[in-house]
């Protein structure tokens, strides 16, 4: 399975961006973020200062009087013309709460709050509590990174599109000429030259590529002679291995008709083949034989593991191709056997 991935001229056009991209996120983007907090916190103190400032001189007179038509006006202006402010308390030091107002909904981001006293010819006649937020701040600030994100997104645009056009003529369309020359390398049309008048990279791998098609149009002609010959070796092959199949299945049958006892040890005495005829004559079934050792039918052969050395020990002599030996079945009777 072939997996997809990026063309040659889509994967220099993602490098160009991350190389733009990421040094300007690392450098500018890691020191705005590293001042973006602290601009908005020092920035929205200082309004926080001046406000408080301004309306704990200008709420002297109307508290002093206790005018709460002037001071609600001087409030709502406030209000009105200044959005970074949230919330505004005028106190009296007798009365209590002289004036107020609140606009819950600016209330997003850093807040900050500060009290002070309003005082009248030196005497401290009430105080004054105002919150502000820093909800215009950031947006100038967030306005302001947009901006050179433009910019930034403009110089990539341009260099993307100087990038594009110096691929088409230098990169893409050689290398798609050189492609159609590996397609008919591939599909065995060795014919046509491959010809490139320019001595830069692509020339040379086009220089390459020819010396490869000429090498490859002499050994495809030898390669065509040898497969001929293995596919006539193999023609072969398969026909002995049929004929030893089917010789090895006349076998096992004759085997397995066999009126006599016939059965296949291994090198420790252990069955690896028992016939219907060993089934009838000593009573196991050919899968209670298959593995066990000889002892289980010549308790003579309990003292030996070693097959070679139990036949030369047990069974035979010198002289003799058989014996005769007394052999257990598997209901306990004792009978005698010619092995051979």
């Amino acid at each position: 399975m072939i997996q997809r991935t990026l063309t040659l001229r889509r994967a220099i056009v993602v490098v160009v961006v991350f190389g733009l991209l990421v040094p300007a996120l690392l450098i500018s983007g890691y020191s705005w973020f590293q001042r973006y907090d602290e601009d908005v916190k020092q920035r929205t103190q200082e309004l926080l200062q001046q406000n408080a400032d301004v309306l704990s001189k200008a709420m002297n007179d109307p508290l002093w009087n206790i005018d709460a038509e002037n001071g609600r006006a001087l409030v709502d202006a406030m209000m009105s013309h200044n959005e970074d402010i949230i919330k505004i308390e005028v106190r009296d030091a007798s009365l209590g709460v002289f004036v107020q107002d609140e606009r819950p909904e600016r209330r997003s981001g850093y807040t900050a709050t500060t009290e002070k006293p309003v005082k009248y010819r030196g005497s401290n006649i009430g105080s004054i509590r105002i919150e502000v937020g820093s909800a215009r701040l950031r947006r100038l600030l967030i306005d302001n990174i947009e901006q050179q994100s433009l910019a930034l997104l403009a110089q990539i645009v341009l260099s993307i599109a100087l990038i594009l056009i110096l691929l088409e003529r230098r990169l893409v369309a050689p290398l798609q000429k050189l492609g159609r020359g590996a397609e008919d390398l591939a599909s065995r049309k060795l014919d046509v030259p491959f010809t490139w008048s320019r001595l830069d990279e692509i020339g040379l791998l086009s220089q390459r590529l020819e010396a490869t098609r000429m090498s490859l149009q002499t050994l495809f002609g030898e390669l065509d002679r040898k497969n001929q010959a293995l596919e006539r070796d193999i023609d072969k092959r398969k026909r002995i291995e049929r004929e030893l199949h089917e010789r090895e299945a006349r076998f096992r049958a004759l085997v397995e008709q066999s009126p006599i006892a016939i059965i296949e040890w291994d090198s420790q005495y252990r069955v690896l083949e028992w016939n219907a005829a060993a089934e009838r004559i000593f009573g196991y079934t050919r899968e209670q034989a298959i593995g066990q050792h000889g002892s289980f039918i010549n308790p003579a052969l309990a003292d030996h593991t070693d097959g070679r050395d139990a036949r030369s020990a047990v069974w035979f002599d010198e002289n003799r191709t058989y014996h005769i030996e007394d052999n257990v079945r598997a209901d306990g009777r004792t009978i005698v056997c010619q092995w051979s």
